[in-house]
């Protein structure tokens, strides 16, 4: 299967919803919170692309969504290539659950270095 031609920016991504794309930018830990209110953010990991946006990797509740430590430590505000299936938003756990209203990229194939970067 061949891979589309790489996202940077955000402006690219609602036309590549719902479709297998590789994002190119920065690993970026990421807040979220469990509930309004909660005490303590779950920190997640985001692919911060050249303008700013941030794509997630794995809906927050999903247990892909807590990174390995050994990923952590490879790619850490560095630049990655990231390989999955492009959501519009954060997929909802159940209907009506409350989730962040940022893109999300799913079943997540490869993460690797950005060695063009």
């Amino acid at each position: 299967m061949t891979t589309p031609e790489p996202i940077g920016h955000g402006a690219a991504l609602p036309a590549a919803a719902d479709t297998r794309v590789e994002l190119r930018g920065v690993y970026t830990p990421c807040a979220v919170s469990r509930r309004p209110g909660a005490d303590t953010p779950l920190v997640h990991v985001a692919i911060e692309l050249a303008d700013g946006t941030r794509v997630l990797l794995e809906p927050p509740w999903h247990p892909a969504a807590r990174r390995s430590p050994a990923e952590h430590a490879a790619h850490d505000g560095r630049p990655v290539r990231v390989v999955g299936t492009l959501r519009a938003t954060v997929p909802e756990r159940v209907p009506g659950a409350q989730t962040p209203l940022l893109p999300c990229l799913v079943d997540v194939d490869s993460i690797r270095a950005d060695d063009d970067a």
